[in-house]
């Protein structure tokens, strides 16, 4: 590979990574995806779309995946628009990090899917009380649970917000407050 194209490979704001089971086909593994993210965090390379499809077999898997989507959101350089999502949880259970909602004011889009297991399923809390998703227009959720506090906190501190799909993502949900921002004329 030529340099200059290995250069511009390596600084596509996009990336893609599918990190399946042997039984699921080809696809990397967690150290090539460890090193492609550490190269381009080091470098301070923008990430503008980052996309994860990943088989969750174990904590192992599940610690990568919560340390990868985290370190993409904080980064200093971080011009990241969209996050999505494909989390098949076979055996560990995921829990959202944090920084998702409380570090990025660039992010327009989350999309997040997971099929329901019996045993482990996808949770997104906020336990922190800053949500600087300002910029936030889709949130798409796909068997994640989310917890009427959390959601309403979303929907509160997200004033932008224009869509909103949740499938198989609400169980036991029984209000969504929506409060229309007042403008000052």
């Amino acid at each position: 590979m030529s340099k200059s194209w290995l250069h511009a490979w390596r600084t596509i704001p996009t990336l893609r990574f599918r990190v399946r089971s042997e039984q699921n086909g080809k696809s990397m593994k967690l150290v090539d995806v460890d090193h492609t993210l550490i190269r381009y965090l080091h470098d301070n390379i923008p990430i503008k779309r980052f996309g994860l499809l990943i088989d969750i077999e174990n904590q192992e898997s599940a610690s990568h995946a919560e340390k990868w989507i985290g370190s993409v959101v904080t980064t200093k350089a971080s011009c990241l628009k969209e996050l999505s999502l494909s989390l098949y949880l076979y055996g560990a259970p995921f829990t959202f990090p944090d920084e998702i909602l409380s570090s990025d004011e660039n992010l327009t889009k989350i999309e997040v899917f997971s099929p329901l297991r019996r045993h482990s399923v996808v949770w997104m809390t906020t336990t922190t009380h800053v949500i600087n998703c300002v910029s936030l227009r889709e949130l798409e959720l796909f068997g994640v649970r989310i917890g009427e506090e959390a959601l309403n906190h979303i929907f509160s501190s997200c004033s932008l917000l224009e869509t909103i799909v949740l499938i198989d993502s609400c169980k036991g949900l029984k209000t969504i407050k929506s409060c229309p921002k007042s403008w000052g004329v």
